[in-house]
């Protein structure tokens, strides 16, 4: 096997927390939707500043719906920068005050598409370009869709809109073809889809114990990460797979408060990713078990979503 340099992470987030001091700043243009505001940015220190032309953009809701059938909600749209008509999820800017991305993204789907949505997950938070514009775009996952009671009046450009079902084994097979440009619906696609997988995966039901013995992949102050319904877990017979283990309810405990929840999201984005990287390793290390991740609630003490 061949070694490559660099260090070795086995979850990582990004951070959210960090800034470098700004040593002027000016707004160079102001326009319907983007300004322009031009940083002189001390990177480092004992460093010479750096100019930084920043676009403000207010953020973005999109959302992707998906059918009984596993057919995606698409519409096509003609964006002028790009000179092009682009196959697109319905989404929208974050231009009435104080209105949850949430709210946004269930409001754009019906002023859009006509659909009502039963259900709604967020999916991810995208920096779109982050080298140069400090715009994000919050992505929900659309289930249990019914009509609108009546069609939306849609205006301007969006008077074009016509909804388009496209199973979503075929929007992907589009996406890895290069025939979906748009960022946040190449991104909303493959994690709505997967998520949706997730989803009713969840809803299955699980091994009776008769059949096997269950046991949790979990967390806790003063116990094992493991846990056997009904007894003790058997040991982990493998150093490194136990010291992951015991590394990983390390991190919980050193981030996570009984009271407020999680320090911060990455803290928790950090953990269930460990989780899912361990859950097949006890799997295949207990194979006459069955074991499940007791996931743990997600409350952040800083809300970074």
């Amino acid at each position: 096997m061949r070694h490559l340099p660099g260090r070795r992470e086995s979850a990582i987030a990004d951070r959210h927390d960090v800034e470098r001091e700004v040593i002027s700043s000016r707004r160079a243009f102001e326009g319907k939707v983007v300004n322009v505001r031009i940083d002189e940015v001390q990177l480092a220190a004992g460093q010479e500043s750096v100019r930084r032309d920043v676009v403000e953009h207010p953020g973005a809701a999109a959302v992707i719906a998906i059918n009984d059938q596993d057919e995606i909600a698409f519409i096509q749209q003609y964006r002028h920068p790009v000179r092009a008509e682009l196959w697109e999820i319905p989404a929208g800017l974050l231009d009435v005050e104080g209105e949850d991305p949430k709210e946004t993204a269930r409001r754009e789907l019906r002023e859009e598409v006509d659909l009502i949505a039963g259900r709604i997950d967020k999916l991810m938070t995208l920096a779109l370009s982050p080298g140069g514009s400090d715009e994000f775009v919050h992505v929900y996952l659309a289930t249990d869709l019914t009509p609108a009671e009546k069609p939306f009046d849609r205006g301007e450009e969006e008077a074009e809109f016509e909804l388009t079902w496209v199973p979503a084994k075929e929007a992907i097979r589009a996406i890895m073809s290069g025939n979906i440009a748009n960022a946040s619906t190449v991104a909303a696609v493959i994690a709505g889809f997967a998520k949706k997988e997730q989803l009713a995966a969840a809803q299955q039901p699980r091994p009776k114990a008769a059949e096997k013995p269950t046991m949790r992949l979990m967390v806790d102050y003063s116990g094992p990460a493991l846990w056997l319904l009904g007894g003790d877990a058997p040991e982990v017979s493998d150093e490194k797979l136990a010291a992951d283990l015991d590394n990983w309810n390390e991190h919980f405990q050193n981030s996570y408060d009984w009271e407020t929840g999680w320090r911060t999201k990455a803290d928790a984005d950090q953990h269930f990713a460990a989780a899912q990287e361990l859950l097949p390793r006890v799997q295949a290390h207990f194979p006459n078990y069955y074991v499940y991740h007791d996931v743990w609630e997600t409350r952040y003490q800083a809300d970074e979503s």
